[in-house]
């Protein structure tokens, strides 16, 4: 018995060495053996021999395989079953292996699980169920031991997808090869697919199971052999193997000791030679398709509520707000949180119930959170914490809508049918009936249960006898899992800041002609400006149309309402509010009134079109240019100090069920509304106040006590019945904190709990508590589109340089590419652009904002950059035009025809040395497929070559270096007399013959002397190369200056298409070391890929992805030289010599 528990314990502890075996075996001691026995362990153990290493592998093996085949014959015995998958990969599993759970439920047990749920969903509806009746607490445990028979949940074997494997064909190989292991036969493994109801996942490329459409089971699992019928039935008898017919028959057959090839006896049999082979051959069987028809895809809770918490550098600040929100709301903080919507089902998801938590955290106030800090903590503190919980409540209630929206539309809406509130599943079944979805589950309601689905929306129980097909639908739909883990758990005023400096927006009216262009580059700084980890605050011009709400912009556009009304987003503000008794009374109204036509908001998130998610038919969804945010309402201006004051957290006077994002469409704004945009930077502490409240307009304090209103309140806010504000009489200014605390008891705010001679205690009410307004100060406001200062003009941006250029005078003009004047310092400032241009080069601009040189205009971005650079331009080759002449014959023209120029002849190959031959066959072989321009490297003028003679240096170099052998002389001299024996007539008709080269070499010298130099573009210099991993890598050079590189892929796969990237060294986004990593990468990645179009296209996309993510991982050293062939195994490379 204990050998068999410590076989037990090993197998759920995944026991990988014999390093924890005491352990294991001292708890299976503590299973077995009764409690008065237990201190008799340590005397036990000393005597029982430790299993080695090896032995316990081959213990695991061996369970292993067990169960293996234990789940081959219950699947192929109980084939009628509904699985839920959940499917993820690194890094909780290591990077090299991906891990997919798999829960399996009998057809037949669903209706008695279904009713089983619903009994304790009723039970556990209240808050405290009572537990006082003998009866439900049996029922009860009753239906909690159905519930755990039901269920069986386990881990399909783990694959091993090598390091970077990320593609989803990859992924999708490796999750059949793992479950294949589990079934028979092919056609079984095509009904174990089509039994997946759901896959929870992550936001990886596993999400993509959804979309597949079908797979044959020979591309992916080809190298299996089915299993015969005889060992099944074998493999299902166990151990008493004799009582299957077949092997038993087979036991008594006799078996003759001497065989022979034929039997004497029987008499042989004709063959007919001329029978037709298609008859005698059988037709090949159709191949088995394997395909997911009903899979749904239901994103991890776990992950969307874990893996999205907003900590941002200061781990334990977020933590604290994490602790904080749990305090002031009975403990809702995130882990909480996630421990409840570990207990929701996808039914209750996909209703929306997920906004219950959400509407948790909107109800904590501003006012709340100051109360669970206490006096102790300082102004800094709490403006630090504050800053914190806004910005964390925002960034989940974000990525709660985002990527849990969609279960709310169709197909998902199908869950709801399982949802606990009758009513709710009967209004989404009537929805599923009436819409014309096309997934499989709502076509099997609408067609073979629509008449049972029918009889159910119009009032008849679904736990009805004559409902089981329907129980069984509802019941495969109430247990789909929610977790990818096992179960753990009008008018525009224009706000103008303080500080001198030309505006803007005159710019923007200057140079009208090119909005669009300027408009890209404003947008470009914009949102670099805008970060989401920011704690700047930004204002905008309110005006229709540039607002959406993240819920519409995720619905289908029939159900999307647009329509938002701006009067929320400020308090009443009075027009002379802004305006004090001092100097520039004028100009503080008028700043009063500039606030009124803004919206104050902090950005949550920027470029949301970028994120991985789950799209809706018909959603309007994201632009390039919008971002999310979080609008914070207008409380207080004050005027005099150009100073605002917002609501400390977002959204704060909406009801809890009204709260969410918006999202602000950057480019409906023009260009003069993008110039106005101002930041705003909040001032370490806080603002107190009664603002927009009702009580407001009754309290009467004295102009001699407003001054220390504020203070009273904050020091009011922390306090509780238990722990009131003392006042000292004998503190100065004490008579003016009193006058205020006597107001606000007058009108109910403040209750005073004690009072003697010297000291009086006082708290504030429940009603004072959500009267009083939290406050951050916004100040030093500036416009967004600002230049920065401290920073190099080679650092800057095409907007800062566009900025720079016209304070300094310049002016642009739209015009054709003809011949303009180039700029020289002291001439006239105008920079030019082409009609209908959205861009512009940044080293052209440079050049001019630099002003210390000639600069020509309409030139190549590289011609600019080595211009900045202080380097020689590179010479443009100079082109002859030709004279067309059509349709005109040769008398009509009194001027002699043009005649053609000559060609010039071209250079003969030199006859090459065997190591000039070697590297000329790999220059050859470089050159051959190298593209004419590199990746991400700007188009130059037409007809533009820059003459490049590096190949030849080389080759003459090492010319030089085979001369010191006894052959040098006749080496060189052959390879001269060779180049000079192919020159080409000046017509292009014929060339001359190897025979007449030395009666020609005269002439071919002079052809030599008049050509120009060779026109190539770039040049690969193969002494720059290496080898890494399948891949072989080669810096491309250009007038002898190296620009780039060059990857190309040596997997024998691939070779169907050249299979290799190119890629200029040094961009404005990468360095030339990160350049060759992103090269490194791609070929590690494509290892595994079957295919050179995958290889160019979607790891190629991958790297890039990663790469401006910031996840892309280092390159190793020593890369992997293993890759999958085409027969499905993983074999060593090795590269040939030559």
């Amino acid at each position: 018995m204990v050998s068999q528990m410590i076989e037990l314990v090993m197998l759920a502890d995944k026991l990988r060495d014999s390093g924890d075996l005491s352990a294991v075996m001292r708890r299976a001691l503590e299973i077995a053996l009764p409690s008065e026995l237990q201190d008799m362990c340590p005397v036990l153990l000393r005597g029982v021999r430790k299993l080695s290493k090896s032995e316990v592998s081959r213990a695991r093996l061996t369970l292993d395989v067990g169960f293996m085949l234990h789940k081959r014959v219950e699947n192929w015995l109980n084939p009628d079953k509904v699985r839920y998958l959940m499917w993820d990969s690194s890094p909780q599993f290591g990077r090299d292996y991906q891990m997919a759970l798999v829960q399996e439920v009998k057809k037949a047990d669903l209706p008695v699980a279904l009713g089983s749920l619903l009994r304790m969903e009723s039970l556990f509806a209240g808050d405290a169920p009572d537990f006082g009746n003998d009866e439900d607490v049996a029922q009860t445990r009753t239906d909690m031991d159905i519930l755990r028979k039901t269920f069986c949940l386990h881990a399909v074997p783990a694959v091993l997808i090598g390091f970077g494997a990320a593609g989803f064909s990859h992924k999708l190989w490796s999750l059949l090869h793992a479950i294949r292991l589990e079934t028979f036969s092919e056609s079984e493994l095509c009904d174990w697919a089509g039994s997946v109801l759901s896959v929870a996942s992550d936001y990886g490329v596993e999400r993509l199971l959804v979309d597949l459409e079908s797979v044959h089971a020979q591309d992916v699992v080809g190298w299996f052999q089915d299993t015969s019928d005889a060992d099944k039935k074998l493999l299902a008898a166990g151990p008493a193997g004799d009582a299957v017919p077949a092997r038993q028959g087979n036991r008594n057959q006799h078996v003759d000791a001497n065989p022979v090839f034929e039997d004497p006896a029987v008499a042989g049999a004709n063959v007919v030679m001329n029978h037709e082979p298609d008859d005698a051959f059988e037709e090949p069987p159709p191949p088995v398709t394997i395909k997911f028809p009903r899979v749904l895809g239901i994103p991890g809770l776990h992950h969307v509520i874990d893996n999205e918490i907003y900590l941002r550098g200061e781990e334990d600040a977020g933590s604290g707000m994490v602790g904080l929100a749990g305090d002031a709301r009975g403990g809702l903080c995130t882990d909480s949180a996630a421990h409840r919507m570990g207990c929701k089902r996808a039914a209750e998801v996909s209703s929306g119930d997920f906004t219950d938590i959400m509407k948790d955290l909107w109800a904590v106030s501003a006012a709340e959170v100051i109360r669970v800090l206490g006096r102790q903590i300082n102004q800094q503190e709490r403006t630090f914490i504050m800053q914190e919980f806004d910005r964390a409540r925002t960034h989940l209630a974000f990525y709660f809508t985002l990527k849990l929206s969609h279960l709310q539309e169709m197909p998902w809406k199908i869950l709801q049918l399982a949802h606990p509130n009758e009513t709710v599943a009967q209004i989404a079944a009537n929805a599923v009936l009436q819409s014309r979805c096309q997934h499989p589950l709502a076509v099997e309601l609408c067609r073979e249960l629509r008449d049972s689905c029918e009889s159910w929306v119009q009032g008849q129980s679904l736990m009805s006898d004559d409902k089981q097909d329907l129980q069984q639908f509802v019941g495969a739909l109430a247990l789909v899992p929610t977790s990818e883990r096992p179960i753990e758990g009008g008018g525009v005023g224009q706000l103008v800041p303080q500080g001198p400096g030309p505006s803007i927006r005159d710019s923007c009216l200057r140079h009208s002609s090119s909005l669009p262009l300027l408009k890209k580059y404003m947008l470009q700084y914009l949102r670099n400006r805008m970060q989401p980890d920011s704690k700047d605050f930004f204002s905008v011009p309110c005006r229709p149309g540039v607002l959406r709400t993240l819920q519409d912009c995720l619905r289908p556009h029939e159900s999307a309402d647009c329509h938002i009304s701006f009067e929320g987003f400020r308090v009443d503000l009075e027009p002379t509010s802004a305006a004090i008794e001092s100097e520039g009374v004028a100009d503080a109204a008028s700043f009063g009134e500039a606030v009124r036509e803004v919206l104050f908001f902090h950005v949550v998130r920027g470029s949301p079109n970028s994120l991985v998610r789950v799209t809706v038919d018909g959603e309007s969804g994201f632009d390039a240019a919008d971002i999310i945010i979080a609008p914070h309402r207008t409380l207080h201006v004050k005027g005099h100090s150009r100073e605002v004051i917002v609501d400390s957290v977002a959204l704060e006077w909406l009801n809890h069920s009204e709260k969410q994002l918006f999202v602000l469409s950057l480019a409906s704004f023009s260009c003069e509304e993008l110039a106005s945009i101002c930041k705003w930077k909040p001032a370490e502490k806080l603002g107190y106040g009664l603002w927009g409240v009702a009580e407001a307009t009754q309290l009467k304090i004295p102009a001699a006590a407003s001054h220390v209103f504020a203070q009273v309140l904050e020091e009011l806010l922390p306090s509780s019945p238990g722990d009131g504000l003392k006042v000292d009489a004998r503190d100065p200014g004490v008579h003016a904190w009193r006058a205020c605390l006597s107001a606000m008891t007058d009108i109910g705010l403040v209750q005073k709990l004690s009072e003697d001679q010297r000291f009086s205690m006082w708290c504030l009410t429940k009603q004072g508590v959500a009267s009083v307004k939290v406050g951050s100060l916004l100040e030093q406001p500036s416009y967004a589109m600002a230049i920065r200062d401290g920073v190099d003009l080679a650092d800057r941006t095409v907007w800062e340089l566009l900025l720079l250029l016209d304070q300094d005078g310049w002016k642009h003009a739209v015009q054709d590419k003809r011949g303009q004047e180039s700029y020289r310092p002291g001439s006239d400032k105008v920079w030019f652009s082409r009609p209908g241009d959205d861009s512009i080069s940044f080293w052209y601009l440079l050049c001019l904002a630099q002003g210390n040189s000639e600069v020509p205009h309409f030139q190549t971005s590289g011609f600019y950059q080595a211009l900045a650079d202080g380097k020689a331009p590179p010479v443009r080759r100079p082109r002859k035009a030709l004279q067309a002449i059509r349709n005109v014959a040769d008398d009509d023209w009194d001027i002699p025809l043009m005649v053609a120029d000559a060609v010039p002849a071209k250079r003969a190959r030199k006859k090459r040395a065997p190591v000039q031959r070697a590297v000329q066959d790999a220059l050859e072989a470089n050159m051959d497929h190298a593209p004419i321009g590199l990746q991400e490297d700007e188009e130059g003028p037409e007809g533009h070559s820059d003459g490049d003679d590096i190949d030849q240096e080389l080759l003459d170099a090492l010319a030089e270096m085979d001369g010191a052998g006894p052959d040098a002389s006749n080496s060189s001299a052959s390879s001269s007399s060779s180049s000079k024996s192919s020159a080409s007539s000046s017509g292009g008709s014929s060339s001359s013959s190897s025979g007449d080269s030395s009666s020609s070499s005269g002439e071919s010298e002079d052809a030599d002397a008049d050509a120009p130099a060779p026109a190539d573009a770039r040049a690969v210099n193969p002494k720059a190369s290496f080898y890494y991993g399948l891949g072989h890598a080669v810096r491309v050079y250009k007038k002898g200056v190296p620009i780039g590189w060059e990857m190309a892929c040596a997997h024998p796969l691939h070779t169907s298409k050249k299979c290799r990237k190119n890629l200029k060294e040094i961009t404005r986004t990468r360095s030339s070391e990160e350049t060759l990593q992103c090269l490194k990468i791609w070929i590690i990645r494509g290892r595994h890929v079957a295919s050179a179009e995958e290889h160019m296209s979607e790891t190629w996309s991958e790297v890039q992805r990663d790469f401006a993510l910031g996840q892309l991982e280092a390159a190793p050293d020593d890369p992997p030289m293993h890759y999958t062939a085409a027969d499905g195994r993983v074999h060593q490379f090795t590269r040939r010599t030559r």
